[in-house]
Order: C-alpha cells, then sequence, then structure tokens
C-alpha cells in the first residue's frame, strides 16, 4: 500500500494489475508445480485433513457472492475474490508444491524469512519513500503485521533454543531482531504490536519453568529496546496511535471499529441464515462518522465477518477451520516435542494461532492475511506425515492423545492405518 521501497523489485519491473503481488507469486508457484508434475509424469493430488473446512468455506463464500450478484443485477471483482476466497487455492499450490513430508519446518523457516523481507520492505520505505502515506505506518496491510509479529515473536523463542540443526537459523534472526523491531514500531500496526505481547506473556505458561527465569529477562530487555526505539524515532507519533486502542474517541481508526460493532451486529441479527450477501453494503442503522475512512463491504472483526456475509455455514465452516488447528498444533505439542529443533517448531505453531486469534477480533484477518494461515496448514499436514505417520487426525482423541502421549482413536472407530502400512511396496526385480 505504499510503495518506492528499492525492495518492491517487482513493483520496479511491471505493472501487474489487476492481480495482487501475492497471487502473481501464486501464479508462478502454480506454473513451477505445473510443470514439475509434467516432467516426473506424476499427476496425484495430494489430500488433507483441513480440506473439510477449506471447502465448506469456500461454497459459503461462493453462494453469499452469487446471492450478492443475483441482488445487485451485475457481475463484479469483489474483495474477497482476491482475499478469503483465494485461501483454498494457495492451500491447494502449496499443499502440492511442498510434497515432501520432511518440508514442514520448511515452510515455518519460509514464513520467518518473509518476516525478515517485509521488515527490509518497511524500512526501505521509511528512509526512501516520499509518499505521505507512510505517515500512517510504512506497511499497512494486514498480512504486512502478521509476519512483522511472526518475525519478533520466533525471535524471542530461538534466544531459548540450545540445539546445533538450527543455530544458522539463531545468528540470522539476532542479527535481523533491531530491524524487525524497527519497522514494527513505524508500521503503527496496533493490532499485531498488542498480539506481540500477548503472545510473549503466554510463553511464561507455555515455556519449561526452567526456561522462564530467562524469559523474564528476555521480555524486560525487550521492553528496554522498544522505549529507546520510540524515543529516538518519534514518541509523540507512536503515543498518539496507541493510544487510540485504548482511547478510541481520539482517533479515526479506532473509533470507526466502535461504530461498526452495532451496525454489524444488528445486520447480523437480521439476517441469520445467510448473512448480507457478499458485493452488498451492509445497512447503517447507526451513522458512522465521516471524518474516517471506513467500509460497509467489511469489518474489522474476522469472528463477527462469517455471519455478516455467509451466515451460518460460514460461520461453522470458519470455527472448524480453527478447531482443526488447535487440535493439530496441540498434537504436535505433545507428541513432536523431543529436541530442541521439535520444541522450537511446535511451540512456535502455537504462537502463530494466538497471534491469529488475537488479530481476528480487531482486524481482516479473512483477508490477506490467510496466506500465512495457508502456510501453517500445509506444514502441519507434512508434520503429520513425516512425525506421526498419518494423514489424518479424524478419529483422533485431543485429550486423551494429549495425556497419554501417543494417538488414541475413538473406541467406535477403528484405528487408522500408519502410512507406511498404505504404502504400495513395488514386486521384487
Amino acid at each position: 500500500m505504499v510503495f518506492d521501497s528499492p525492495f518492491q523489485i517487482l513493483e520496479h519491473i511491471v505493472n501487474i494489475y489487476p492481480l495482487h503481488a501475492f497471487e502473481f507469486w501464486l501464479a508462478l508457484c502454480g506454473i513451477t508445480l505445473f510443470f514439475e508434475r509434467v516432467s516426473k509424469g506424476n499427476y496425484r493430488i495430494k489430500t488433507s485433513y483441513f480440506w473439510g473446512p477449506l471447502l465448506l468455506m469456500t461454497f459459503a463464500l461462493v453462494l453469499s457472492y452469487i446471492r450478492g450478484s443475483i441482488i445487485t443485477q451485475q457481475f463484479s471483482v469483489v474483495y474477497e475474490i482476491h482475499e478469503s476466497i483465494m485461501l483454498p487455492v494457495s492451500f491447494f499450490v502449496l499443499m502440492n508444491l511442498f510434497s515432501d513430508p520432511e518440508e514442514w519446518r520448511v515452510l515455518i523457516v519460509l514464513l520467518i524469512f518473509g518476516a525478515i523481507g517485509k521488515a527490509a520492505d518497511g524500512a526501505g520505505i521509511y528512509f526512501f519513500s516520499h509518499n505521505e502515506r507512510k505517515n500512517w505506518g510504512v506497511v499497512q496491510l494486514w498480512r504486512d503485521g502478521f509476519l512483522l509479529a511472526i518475525g519478533v515473536i520466533s525471535t524471542v523463542m530461538i534466544l531459548h533454543y540450545k540445539g546445533h540443526p538450527l543455530k544458522w537459523l539463531k545468528k540470522t534472526l539476532i542479527c535481523c531482531f533491531p530491524l524487525l523491531l524497527f519497522t514494527l514500531i513505524v508500521s503503527y500496526r496496533r493490532t499485531f504490536f498488542l498480539a506481540c505481547f500477548v503472545s510473549i506473556i503466554s510463553l511464561f505458561f507455555l515455556l519449561p519453568k526452567s526456561k522462564r527465569g530467562k524469559h523474564g529477562l528476555i521480555f524486560l530487555g525487550i521492553l528496554i529496546a522498544i522505549g529507546i526505539v520510540i524515543l529516538i524515532l518519534d514518541p509523540i507519533g507512536f503515543i498518539t496511535r496507541m493510544s487510540g486502542a485504548f482511547d478510541p474517541k481520539g482517533e479515526g481508526s479506532a473509533y470507526i471499529r466502535v461504530m461498526e460493532l452495532p451496525n454489524v451486529l444488528l445486520n447480523i441479527y437480521n439476517n441469520p441464515l445467510f448473512g448480507t450477501p457478499i458485493g452488498v453494503k451492509w445497512h447503517q442503522y447507526y451513522r458512522m462518522p465521516l471524518f474516517a475512512v471506513y467500509t460497509e463491504f467489511g469489518c474489522h472483526n474476522t469472528y463477527l465477518y462469517w455471519p455478516l456475509r455467509t451466515g451460518i455455514i460460514g460461520t461453522i465452516a470458519f470455527w472448524w477451520f480453527l478447531a482443526r488447528q488447535w487440535k493439530a498444533v496441540l498434537i504436535q505439542r505433545a507428541l513432536v516435542n523431543k529436541t530442541e529443533e521439535q520444541q522450537f517448531f511446535s511451540q512456535f505453531t502455537i504462537q502463530i494461532m494466538i497471534v491469529y486469534q488475537f488479530a481476528c477480533a480487531f482486524g481482516l484477518l479473512y483477508a490477506d492475511g490467510f496466506i500465512i494461515m495457508a502456510f501453517l496448514m500445509a506444514s502441519l499436514q507434512l508434520m503429520l506425515e513425516a512425525e506421526l505417520g498419518i494423514k489424518s487426525l479424524s478419529g483422533v482423541r485431543l485429550f486423551a492423545t494429549i495425556r497419554e502421549k501417543k494417538l488414541v482413536y475413538n473406541i467406535s472407530q477403528p484405528k487408522k492405518p500408519t502410512l507406511a502400512e498404505t504404502d504400495i511396496v513395488a514386486p521384487a526385480q
């Protein structure tokens, strides 16, 4: 949303409008996948534990879009086509592009490097861009804030890491941490700034007791570093933006969230079954302020977006989507947690979920931030195959599995075969 960073290579080379940069990247990945499969003669489509909620979510969105087109009597390219409807497409490409189960760690590391890249982009905007919009934050998309939070949290967690395989990542993140912290502060992304604190505080309860003392020192060090950077850069501007989270009447973008809430709730109340269709403005029961930029095609709360736009079907799909991811990350923490490396990745996936769910309460995480969740789901699916030897957690009892430290299935359901048991053995030569 803010241009002229030297790191925005694609924007300097070609105009891809109306495609978004993310869609251009996805198209390149799709082309790569196509030629890889053709060259290998392998056209098998990977199945996934997460396809159920994704397909139901897609059905609800498309149904809402069709209803909206009928009501408005016109076909238009709505925002959701570029964002929430693209989630299953991006997940499909990632799931089949990274087909080796052992690559489940690679996807998480790619997210971390995406955070470093976004931090560099924000710094480039801060120092080189003359665009006035940067005064509202050097990076402004929800995906941007999500990535920066991932970068900061991954650094905090890697400081607890004592193993050898990820020492290179530890050195990289320590060197890049000033850049990550700097861009997060000058981005003014309040939701993800607060999400970082929620995540760091949650680690006091989730880390082993032996690491909590060190974690307290890390937390204190981060607070001091943030204070120093803010004092050097723009203390007045930062305090003004952050104070809006606690006193919304004094800041426009925070105030519209307050005014949105009764309007959105009343729209849900009056359209409970199918919601207000995509492409149709929701009704203003209470007039929105004219001094702030707002939209009547969405809302700043992901939990309310689904009942608002897709009714009961989409709401069920979204909570099913969350439930399956939480089940996977909690089982990963219980069963794939023996080495220092496994502890880092299993704890990190939980922190991604914490940041995501906190941000959902204040922002459009049904939009561009969804690509990060596609990475997470693809990583979790490959983790199930690589570490547990299964493709699905359907029929697995969550709490019994956590308690017993092994996969426990429903009594009424026979144990699912492992990957090894379902492999086709080639005939002897």
